[in-house]
């Protein structure tokens, strides 16, 4: 059977860098200050673009990660594209960035969330080993900062601090070696949408003229219109963290690895540095295994963790036939891990 073996990846991130101090400016409050935002999220600093789309972002990551494995868009054989903030209603942002790939290569849209791309190598893996596919790319890319509550309220201060925009590619090819995706597994429980969710679109200023009917009216004591995110903060930490313990330590269980002892690198997504400390002091992990960029760039969603491994391993700190962990957990509820085999 053939494996998925990682080929090359790529990162874009825009240059308008917004520190907390800049974003409270931006917005205009004074209820807060930057050292409350780095309390409870770790988050430093997002950068958001200024003309650049999410498939713009999408296309110069990729172009990146094509550069890194030799290959041209032409070699690529299906392309997977994670995203949560659409640039229109239809098509989706999937079909804007495959257009601008000069090939008539199927792109599979996958929107789940922070979760998206555990998702999308779980796809991808499918593909490569049914062998219906040679050379896969996921792309995911994300514009947080068009649809984040600028006013200052009890729900914005928790949730629009938290986000950043920018884009991560991988190349995945398949490959006999014993390399790759090793496991990845996807798991979701919608029962529980009302603990993260936007119930009303707020991309193109169109809230006012959308309805939402009572019964898709998840968070009750909202108001009708109210077009940006909603998290419940403590079930979601509690949640995160009961999904990111079981992901480390079950899923390298299930191929007879040790989890302690034959991980190199646990990648965690990027929402909050309190969650991926709290599961790293609970687990015993060293400091040394668990890299982060959020307090850097803030959360990008399913972009979070291609992001971060392109860094790692432009660093030099993950290396050829490392094992690593990767692990996600989103609204939806969604959430996933994958080992791979560098």
């Amino acid at each position: 059977m053939m494996n998925a073996k990682l080929l090359g990846t790529g990162r874009y991130i825009p240059s308008k860098k917004v520190s907390n101090d800049d974003f409270l400016k931006i917005m205009n409050w004074n209820q807060i200050d930057s050292s409350w935002i780095e309390q409870r999220s770790g988050i430093q600093n997002r950068y958001w673009v200024d003309k650049e789309l999410g498939s713009d972002m999408a296309f110069f990551a990729a172009e990146k990660a094509l550069k890194k494995s030799n290959l041209s868009f032409k070699d690529i054989d299906a392309f997977i594209y994670v995203q949560l903030t659409p640039e229109m209603e239809f098509p989706s942002g999937a079909f804007v960035f495959q257009g601008k790939t000069n090939t008539t290569k199927p792109v599979f849209d996958v929107r789940a969330q922070c979760g998206g791309f555990i998702y999308a190598l779980t796809m991808a893996n499918a593909f490569i080993k049914s062998e219906q596919y040679k050379n896969v790319m996921i792309v995911a890319s994300e514009v947080h900062s068009v649809f984040i509550d600028k006013e200052y309220n009890d729900i914005s201060k928790n949730v629009s601090v938290l986000f950043g925009d920018g884009a991560g590619a991988i190349i995945l090819g398949s490959t006999k070696e014993n390399k790759g995706i090793l496991k990845v597994d996807s798991f979701a429980d919608g029962s529980h949408i009302d603990y993260l969710s936007c119930q009303k679109s707020s991309f193109f200023g169109q809230a006012d003229s959308l309805k939402v009917t009572e019964s898709i009216r998840y968070q009750k004591d909202l108001p009708l219109k109210y077009p940006y995110p909603y998290m419940n903060g403590k079930e979601i930490f509690k949640n995160a963290v009961l999904r990111f313990e079981e992901m480390n330590t079950s899923l390298p269980g299930s191929i007879g690895l040790d989890w302690q002892k034959d991980i190199d690198h646990y990648l965690f997504h990027q929402a909050n540095l309190r969650i991926i400390e709290f599961v790293g002091k609970k687990l015993a992990l060293p400091n040394d295994k668990v890299p982060t960029n959020v307090q850097k760039y803030g959360n990008l969603s399913g972009a979070t963790l291609p992001v971060l491994l392109d860094e790692e391993i432009e660093k030099n700190n993950i290396k050829n036939d490392q094992v690593i962990l990767l692990s996600a957990f989103g609204a939806g509820l969604v959430w996933g891990g994958a080992i791979l085999k560098i």
